[in-house]
């Protein structure tokens, strides 16, 4: 999700260590030790830490056009409950079923339906909607480059899917050192830049 640009080149001579985990309960306790290590946090934010606002991540629903093939286009999102298989999603942190929301106007509808795969991780949801296995709502940013080259379908493009917030994460502390500082003012630029216009 960060990929450092030209202009930003000169912030990854910085020494930084940058802690990537799903699990974030666990990586929370490792920084309140380390004090001072930053991560990226994608929803709500932690009340133990200083999260600072890097925007939103927005969610799309799509499919492969191999599944489009076998089981039909879905027209509108209530035609999911009718013969059609999402690709479930649980959180890695509690082990709960994420349920994705769509919105159009004053209307709300709520992703459910049949599924023969439940998966905790987005790569391992996106591969699975990428082998036909089921309609995938996910981040706008993984699926961007399979929608271009046609290996996913965007599915009822005149609903809205949920925005995720992200944030960029730090224990507290006074002295925070100056290469975290960096790393946090950069990380929040590319995230700010990866939106969508």
């Amino acid at each position: 999700m960060l990929s450092p640009s030209p202009a930003s080149s000169r912030r990854r001579e910085a020494g930084l260590y940058v802690h990537a985990s799903t699990h974030r309960r666990g990586l929370v306790q490792k920084d309140l030790q380390l004090k001072w290590t930053p991560f990226i946090d994608i929803g709500s934010a932690v009340d133990s830490l200083i999260a600072r606002s890097a925007g939103t991540l927005p969610l799309v629903t799509c499919a492969s056009p191999v599944y489009v093939q076998r089981h039909g286009l879905p027209r509108e999102p209530a035609d999911l409950m009718q013969g059609h298989t999402i690709v479930r999603m649980n959180s890695p942190r509690s082990g709960r079923d994420f349920v994705f929301q769509l919105h159009r106007d004053e209307q709300l509808f709520e992703i459910r339906g049949s599924h023969r795969l439940s998966v905790n991780d987005s790569s391992a949801a996106l591969a699975a909607g990428l082998a036909g296995l089921g309609v995938l709502t996910t981040y706008a940013f993984l699926v961007t480059p399979h929608l271009r080259s046609g290996a996913l379908v965007r599915l009822f493009p005149d609903w809205r899917g949920d925005d995720v917030a992200v944030h960029v994460a730090y224990p507290a502390n006074r002295h925070l050192a100056s290469k975290v500082r960096e790393f946090v003012e950069w990380a929040i630029e590319l995230l700010r830049a990866s939106e969508p216009a």
